[in-house]
C-alpha cells in the first residue's frame, strides 16, 4: 500500500492524491444498505433486517421491519436521504 504522507510521495503524476482512489479515479460518495428477509413459521408477512449507513467509515444502524411495504418504504427513504445529502436530484 502506498504511503499516504504527502512529504514522502514521489513526484509522479500517476500517484493518486487524497481525493482519488487507488486507481486514480475520483472517489464518489458511497453508502451501504443491506437487506435480509425471511418468513417466520406461521407469519403472513415477511420480516426484514435492514442495516444502513450513509458513511462507509462508520458502523451502520440496524432496524427490524415487518411487511413488504415497510421494507420498500425504508429503502426509498434511505435513497432519498442519500441523494439529498449529496445534493443530487431525486
Amino acid at each position: 500500500m502506498p504511503d499516504r504522507h504527502p512529504e514522502s510521495r514521489p513526484a509522479c503524476p500517476d500517484f493518486p492524491d487524497e481525493r482519488t482512489g487507488m486507481d486514480g479515479i475520483p472517489e464518489t460518495p458511497s453508502a451501504v444498505l443491506l437487506v435480509t428477509v425471511w418468513f417466520e413459521p406461521g407469519a403472513q408477512a415477511l420480516r426484514a433486517r435492514v442495516i444502513r449507513t450513509a458513511d462507509m467509515r462508520v458502523t451502520g444502524e440496524s432496524v427490524l421491519l415487518v411487511g413488504r411495504d415497510a421494507v420498500v418504504a425504508d429503502v426509498r427513504d434511505w435513497l432519498d436521504a442519500f441523494q439529498t445529502a449529496h445534493d443530487r436530484p431525486r
